[in-house]
């Protein structure tokens, strides 16, 4: 246990090892976060190419930010047990 002191506090916390030669996995939320991200930029990026009004580009990015998490969300939620035994 390591203590640290912090404003006359004693917290306590476990030490963790250090994550050594061990790959992350990331979730599939994140890798369809990461996604909706590089669509929205490049959609961007394009629409500043055609000269698209700055306005217009921040709505879109918006818009596909807000469908992709949507997309997202529903794509990786767990599914929910329902009670049959009633």
């Amino acid at each position: 246990m390591l203590e640290l002191h912090r404003f006359g506090e004693i917290i306590k916390q476990k030490k963790y090892p250090i994550n050594k030669g061990r790959i992350i996995k990331m979730s599939n939320l994140v890798i369809y976060l990461i996604g909706t991200a590089l669509v929205a930029g490049g959609l961007a990026w394009g629409a500043n190419e055609m000269g698209a009004p700055p306005i217009w580009i921040i709505i879109g990015v918006i818009i596909i930010f807000g469908m992709g998490i949507m997309a997202a969300v529903a794509k990786t939620r767990q599914k929910e047990s329902s009670d049959t035994n009633n």
